[in-house]
């Protein structure tokens, strides 16, 4: 009885995560016999697209909607859990622009009563965080190995303009970071 509730907040929520045309659906089905999992079967379904149809979200999802559909859920579930670290690595694969906005912006909303670790490559999510690590690789002869690193607050500020400019660290991209970090 409480599917139709879930549905239409995990719609508004994917409307904020700039999914505007998805629409997300709950399958709950009762099975003739119990399995291991018990009498229900359960599957979510969702149109990610206008004029698509709503299919099984394991079937037509990409890994960025996958993402951003479990931060939905994790937005919803957020009292109703125990507090608990949530790992996330690359949510904000296949965004840009506005939609990395919204989803730094609710991961940041999210972190105010859970711990939130992620991994990103946008620097409009990367900005948003308490505490910025740098995770990266190097290679030892024949061994890669991976590294983290604390960032200090200069340090973000030049991890932050690579991340707008590539390689060449500019005067703009300075300007660009220190303005995400509202700085």
């Amino acid at each position: 009885k409480n599917i139709p509730l879930f549905e239409k907040n995990i719609n508004l929520i994917l409307k904020k995560l700039n999914m505007e045309d998805a629409i997300f659906a709950v399958n709950l089905t009762k099975m003739e016999n119990v399995h291991e999992k018990g009498y229900d079967f359960c599957e979510f379904y969702i149109r990610t697209n206008k004029g698509s149809k709503i299919k099984p979200l394991i079937k037509i999802a990409s890994g960025g909607e996958i993402s951003r559909i479990m931060l939905a859920i994790k937005i919803l579930m957020q009292n109703k859990r125990s507090k608990e670290t949530l790992v996330f690595d690359e949510i904000d694969l296949g965004i840009s622009g506005k939609a990395a906005e919204n989803l730094g912006n609710n991961l940041l909303k999210l972190s105010s009563d859970t711990q939130v670790i992620c991994i990103s490559h946008l620097p409009q999510v990367a900005s948003k965080g308490n505490n910025h690590y740098k995770v990266f690789k190097k290679t030892n002869k024949n061994l890669t190995f991976s590294n983290i690193v604390r960032l200090n607050s200069d340090s973000r500020i030049n991890e932050i303009a690579q991340m707008l400019s590539g390689k060449e660290i500019t005067d703009n991209s300075i300007k660009q970071a220190k303005y995400l970090l509202d700085l």
